[in-house]
Parts: C-alpha cells; structure tokens; sequence
C-alpha cells in the first residue's frame, strides 16, 4: 500500500523580512531606570525597589524589541509595520545614506508621508507611491539592509 501525505498548508516564500531591532546602545539609557527606582523606594522598601526596579527595566527592553518595526517582502505586497502596498504601486526607490537622514527626517519630509523609524538605524529606504489615487507621495524608512530592499524591490516589479 501506498501512500503520499501532502500538507494541507503551504508555505508561503517571503523574500525579504527584517526586524528592524534597536541599536545597542540604544539599550543603555533604559538601565538608569533600575537604579532610579531603586533608590526612590529604597527608604520605603528595599526589596520592592529592587523588584519593582528590575520589573520595569526587563518591561522596557521587551517592549523596544516586540515594537521594533517589520519589513516584509511577500506575496506580491511590502509590509512596513502595519501598513502594507502593492508591489505594482510602488516606484523610483532610493537609498538615503546616514548623511542625509537627518535632512529626510526633518525638513526635507512630506507632512503626507508615511514614515518608520528606527532612531538608532541612520540608513533608510524613500520608495515613490505610483498610484495617482494615494495622497501618499513616499514612504520613508530606517532599515540597516537598504540596498538590498531595493535590489528585491527592482526584481519583484
């Protein structure tokens, strides 16, 4: 007898996915946090300065990472975050070195724009919005694998 399992879900191939993580350093200042508690209820309560303290500053972190921005290629569309485009929408795609970030992110930036970043990430992605229809002119976003983005990008349309 013969038989052939086949899944009844198929994987889906993703290209691309990037969790755009802070920066070490970016952890750094959120240790104050512990010591700040502590010392705040440590005339009240030792013990609950340290736990209370410890708590908040492993709360912190979780949070950086789990809110840490997406980005995905897949199944014809791009996934920033929670908003998503059709790949055929999508236009001119250029890299913004980190000696331009400051401009793109500031003054040079459409109040229409969408934008995600990742303040310890200095590279970013600006990718034109085709469709006539979308107020949207770009979207605009930190990424440490630019050029590869664009590279995938180029190849999808």
């Amino acid at each position: 007898m013969n038989t052939q399992t086949t899944s009844a879900v198929e994987k889906s191939s993703v290209p691309y996915r990037e969790r755009v993580l802070p920066s070490f350093g970016s952890f750094l200042p959120v240790l104050a946090v512990f010591p700040s508690i502590l010392l705040a209820l440590y005339p009240i309560s030792p013990l609950a300065g340290y736990l209370l303290g410890l708590t908040i500053t492993a709360v912190v972190m979780i949070l950086m990472v789990w809110r840490a921005p997406v980005i995905e290629i897949s199944d014809g569309f791009l996934r920033v975050s929670r908003a998503k485009v059709d790949l055929r929408l999508i236009g001119e795609a250029s890299v913004i070195a980190k000696e331009n970030s400051f401009l793109e992110r500031g003054p040079n930036l459409k109040t229409n724009a969408f934008f995600v970043f990742q303040g310890s990430v200095k590279t970013m992605l600006k990718i034109e919005i085709a469709d006539k229809r979308d107020p949207t002119p770009y979207w605009l976003f930190s990424t440490r694998h630019a050029d590869e983005i664009k590279r995938l990008l180029k190849e999808q349309n």
